[in-house]
């Protein structure tokens, strides 16, 4: 029984829910004394641990595994197409067999609900259903395959930190056979595996980035929208193909023959020639087809061209973190070190791939300065607020604000760490220019501009929610015209 009380609640409610309880107990008591229990199987839940720096499954059975044995297959959840799909081509690069689960679907949603409570948020309903259901499917294909879906970890009250120990007891609960969950944590900077793959991954992480760029300022300004689907199909499945397969050289070398594809698509307009929107919040809200509910393409058809905030961005914020001893984790010297040195090759690999697709005219060929990122918000949040991604929403806001016509923050509905951004940048970003938040950041050329919070709980946007969207285009189109005129 949960009772949830405040000054509103009715005393006979609660009686009647009390009343109630009571006698279901009294009658689950009557039938325990007259029924005999049978006991149930022995169950046994298949779990991944680590011996001499190599990864191990157990399964149901109490057989070992390596990680990267034939017998044994990672599945990497789905967190916007591109990026699931070539972080499964980093762990085949690695020598893992892997896959990738395609965008959630309302069948997921409607599976994940069933088996919640319905308090958690949408990325976690997500996750679980369509976990779930990818369960039923391939363990009806082979039912000796042991699975192992891929899922990161941090700590904080977050679906990072918490909600892959609830996918775990879900798991045990239904007593599912040869699944296991494997998590890298943000307490070493999700460098778990071996370096072949972290750095594989690294790459996977930007390229996505910069794909899913390039494919929203196609879907805003090709002259074909349909032959630019096309060429990006065909693109993605060459550049899937490189990380899995290929090396370092000859994965850039791919990557030069993708941008060719793209110079080669005719737009209608140039990028600055049209207005653009920042969208930030929550890092799977954001970057999930089926949690934004096409609110790309509505942009797109609007002609407003969408830019979604890089995942990088987040790693960057883990590490700069346990540089900083920021983190309630205290790293040693020697581990700082090796996170500096790793830094050195991300940043390496971000600036080598960002300079290959700034040909294409599709992207903007922006590095991320996470200490720049940080210090911009420090006034309004600390750094130390590690719940969710309302530092770097807060930080990434300030910075774009004047460099586009328009920021939307959208999170889960009810999500403690996006309410806390929405509430700062609500008030901040509309602010007068006389008053003093802008002696913290350096002024902005175009002014203040449009700010939107969204929330979004998986079914389809209400007319509200719509109305409100048609009004924040027309101020995106306005502050576009306005900066034009003015400039």
């Amino acid at each position: 029984l949960i009772l949830e009380l405040d000054s509103h609640t009715a005393d006979a409610g609660v009686e009647t829910r009390i009343e109630a309880f009571l006698d279901i107990v009294q009658r689950y008591r009557a039938s325990q004394n007259q029924t005999t229990v049978q006991s149930e199987p022995q169950y046994r839940q298949t779990v991944g641990y680590v011996a001499s720096k190599k990864y191990y499954i157990t399964d149901s059975e109490g057989k070992s595994h390596r990680l990267n044995d034939d017998s044994v297959e990672i599945v990497v959840p789905s967190m916007g197409a591109i990026a699931s799909r070539l972080l499964a081509a980093s762990f085949q690069y690695a020598g893992y067999n892997a896959t990738y689960l395609e965008p959630a679907t309302s069948t997921d949603l409607a599976t994940g609900r069933s088996n919640a409570t319905c308090k958690e948020c949408l990325p976690y309903i997500i996750v679980c259903g369509s976990i779930l259901n990818d369960i039923a499917k391939r363990q009806m294909e082979d039912p000796n395959k042991v699975l192992v879906y891929f899922m990161a970890d941090s700590s904080g009250p977050c679906r990072f930190g918490q909600y892959h120990v609830q996918i775990e007891q879900c798991i045990r609960q239904k007593r599912i056979k040869n699944v296991a969950i494997l998590t890298l944590t943000s307490d070493n900077g999700y460098s778990g595996l071996d370096s072949r793959f972290f750095f594989r991954a690294w790459q996977a992480i930007v390229i996505s980035d910069v794909m899913m760029e390039a494919e929203n300022t196609l879907l805003a300004l090709a002259k074909d929208k349909r032959h630019a689907a096309d060429v990006m199909k065909a693109a993605s499945a060459m550049v899937f193909d490189a990380v899995a397969t290929m090396p370092w050289r000859s994965l850039r070398q791919t990557l030069t023959s993708v941008v060719e594809l793209f110079r080669d698509i005719p737009l209608v307009k140039r990028k600055d020639e049209v207005p653009k929107v920042s969208l930030l919040g929550e890092i799977f809200v954001r970057n999930d087809e089926f949690s934004r509910q096409n609110l790309i393409r509505w942009f797109s058809d609007s002609g407003i061209m969408v830019k979604i905030a890089p995942n990088e961005e987040f790693i960057y914020f883990c590490d700069f973190l346990l540089q900083n001893s920021l983190y309630h984790v205290k790293l040693p010297f020697a581990q700082k070190a090796e996170l500096f040195l790793a830094g050195i090759a991300k940043r390496y690999a971000e600036r080598s791939i960002k300079n290959i697709f700034a040909q294409s005219g599709l992207i903007e060929n922006e590095l991320i300065n996470i200490r720049h990122t940080v210090g911009i918000s420090e006034s309004l949040l600390s750094p130390r607020f590690t719940a969710g991604e309302s530092v770097l929403t807060v930080g990434s806001a300030l910075e774009q604000n004047g460099k586009v016509d328009g920021i939307i923050s959208i999170g889960p509905f009810g999500c403690l760490a996006c309410r806390v951004s929405d509430a700062i940048l609500s008030s901040t970003l509309r602010q007068r220019s006389g008053e003093d938040w802008r002696s913290l950041v350096p002024a902005p050329s175009r002014g203040n501009t449009p700010y939107m919070g969204l929330e979004t709980d998986g079914n389809p946007h209400s007319m509200l929610t719509e109305a409100k969207l048609e009004m924040f285009s027309a101020q995106v189109r306005k502050h576009f015209d306005n900066a034009n005129k003015s400039e």
